[in-house]
């Protein structure tokens, strides 16, 4: 078992993976869900839960990790992923849980059907969200936990007023 986030979590990005049959897809493309960041970290600053709506089979394009390589900060030769990539299947229902560091890809889909899945990433608050969740969604019918995993304790204030007045009161 891999080490958890440490600290809060928001929620910062959730997206849908369509990997289309027969067809190269951006996905396919070696990468990590931190894009352009090329460090590593003594404990994960952010986590990816994949969930999947369909199979992921070889056949369809299942995911390929690069074990260990959320642990360097350069890419990977083609020669090492080639010999180190592993592809992980996983059924209908199932989380693949990865360090958004990780190397990863989907694989080539050579079904006739596109294979679906949807993406959590979850970070510390240091990283803006991929949209601003608290600006997009109704607070009044969440509970506390549920604003902060939202990332509403954490959204940058509009107003030199709004900074004074979110600042904790001593």
């Amino acid at each position: 078992m891999g080490k958890p986030i440490l600290g809060q979590v928001i929620l910062n990005q959730q997206n849908s993976i369509i990997n289309p049959p027969q067809k190269n897809y951006n996905q396919g493309a070696w990468h990590r869900d931190l894009p352009y960041q090329h460090f590593t970290s003594s404990s994960p600053i952010a986590i990816n839960a994949i969930f999947c709506v369909d199979n992921f089979t070889k056949a369809n394009g299942a995911t390929f990790v690069l074990p260990a390589s959320h642990k360097s900060s350069k890419s990977p030769s083609l020669d090492y992923i080639k010999k180190n990539a592993i592809q992980v299947e996983a059924n209908a229902g199932d989380l693949i849980v990865l360090d958004c560091m990780l190397f990863h890809a989907g694989g080539f889909n050579s079904t006739n059907v596109a294979r679906r899945g949807v993406n959590h990433a979850y970070t510390i608050p240091f990283f803006k969200q991929q949209i601003n969740l608290p600006d997009n969604v109704d607070p009044d019918q969440l509970s506390e936990e549920e604003k902060k995993l939202l990332g509403f304790r954490y959204s940058e204030p509009k107003t030199i007023s709004d900074f004074l007045n979110k600042r904790p009161k001593i």
